[in-house]
């Protein structure tokens, strides 16, 4: 086999832009650049204070949601609160469930 020498420049045929379904900080880095990764293997791991606190605000917002939904249809029950009040009340409890699960 024959030997050459030469100046260019090199690249990669696949390269991968990332994207999270979370953010956060960066706690640790497990790959450096240039190794090969596999599907599945983790690269990063987060700092999991900031992750913990929002999940933590979305469950007492959905704890609260559904406190106010029942306390609204038993006001509505009772011809003391509206219609508009009891769906409104509704509606937040089902988009505090979504963000909640």
């Amino acid at each position: 086999m024959n030997r050459v020498e030469t100046s260019g420049l090199l690249s990669s045929e696949q390269q991968s832009n990332l994207s999270f379904k979370t953010s956060g900080i960066i706690n640790r880095i497990l790959v450096k650049e240039g190794d090969h990764v596999s599907n599945g293997q983790v690269l990063a791991s987060l700092n999991m204070t900031e992750v913990n606190a929002q999940l933590n605000q979305a469950e007492e917002g959905f704890n609260k949601a559904k406190r106010d939904a029942q306390r609204t249809a038993n006001l509505f029950k009772d011809s003391v609160s509206t219609r508009e009040q009891l769906e409104n009340t509704q509606t937040a409890l089902a988009i505090a469930k979504k963000v909640w699960t």
